[in-house]
């Protein structure tokens, strides 16, 4: 038997469906679950399974992306020229650093002697 309600199968006589609790009022005029008689339904025609086929995937087209209104493109840059490699220590600044360390030399011996003549 089977619910008004919901339409599940009914296992007991009841007065109400076990399932949405709907009442039954069908439960006095259906026979009982021993007297009612199945149907036998024909067996259905084989199924004949396909080879399996892999889902093709669709066919990707790529689109350029555009830029977005009122977009103004910077304009192209200039080539530069190749910057030539410095060098760190040129001969200027070794004269250089030769000619401070000299000065400090004669500073030192000029108040060495001083220091000296008078002790």
């Amino acid at each position: 038997m089977y619910c008004n309600q919901c339409g599940n199968i009914l296992t007991e006589q009841g007065a109400f469906c076990s399932f949405c609790g709907a009442k039954n009022e069908d439960t006095v005029n259906q026979p009982a679950a021993a007297e009612v008689q199945t149907a036998v339904t024909e067996p259905a025609a084989p199924v004949t399974e396909q080879p399996y086929t892999a889902p093709q995937p669709a066919a990707q087209m790529y689109t350029i992306p555009q830029p977005p209104v009122g977009y103004i493109p910077e304009p192209p840059v200039p080539p530069t020229k190749p910057v030539k490699e410095e060098k760190y220590y040129t001969f200027g600044h070794i004269m250089l650093c030769l000619g401070a360390a000299a000065i400090m030399a004669i500073a030192a011996g000029v108040f060495a002697g001083l220091y000296f003549s008078v002790i």
